[in-house]
C-alpha cells in the first residue's frame, strides 16, 4: 500500500511578484525585480506561522555574506535577497566548470557559516 498524498496547489502570485521561480514544500519563491524574491505559502494565508517563525531566525541570526538576506516581511511573505546564480542545485549541477574540490570546499563553508551563526549569536537571543 502507497502512503503517497497528492495535494491540488492552486497557483496564485501576489502583485508585487513577476514570475514564479520554484516551489517548496510549503511556499512559492517568486521574483519581484533584479535583486528581490518573495517567499509566500502556497495558499494566500495559510500555513503564516512558518514564515513567521523563518523571519524570527533571520532577525535572531547575525549577518553573514554565506547567508541570503532578509529584505522585508509583510503579510505576503518574505522578501529575500535574489541568490546570485539562481539556486544552489542548479548552479551546482549544470555548471561543468565547478569541479569536485570546489563543491566540496563549498560544502564546508555552508557548514561552518550555519555553525558559526549557532555560536556566534547571544544565548539570550536564540529562539527557544
Amino acid at each position: 500500500m502507497s502512503h503517497m498524498m497528492y495535494v491540488e496547489l492552486k497557483r496564485y502570485i501576489p502583485r508585487t511578484v513577476k514570475r514564479v521561480i520554484t516551489i517548496g514544500s510549503s511556499c512559492w519563491i517568486g521574483e519581484v525585480d533584479y535583486s528581490t524574491v518573495l517567499k509566500y505559502p502556497h495558499e494566500r494565508g495559510v500555513e503564516t506561522d512558518r514564515l513567521q517563525t523563518e523571519y524570527k531566525i533571520f532577525t535572531v541570526l547575525c549577518k553573514n555574506a554565506r547567508i541570503i538576506g532578509l529584505k522585508d516581511c509583510t503579510g505576503d511573505g518574505l522578501y529575500l535577497e535574489c541568490a546570485v546564480n539562481n539556486d544552489i542545485y542548479d548552479y551546482l549541477t549544470n555548471d561543468p566548470t565547478v569541479w569536485r574540490q570546489q563543491k566540496l570546499k563549498w560544502c564546508r563553508q555552508a557548514i561552518e557559516a550555519v555553525a558559526l551563526q549557532v555560536f556566534q549569536c547571544p544565548r539570550s537571543s536564540r529562539p527557544r
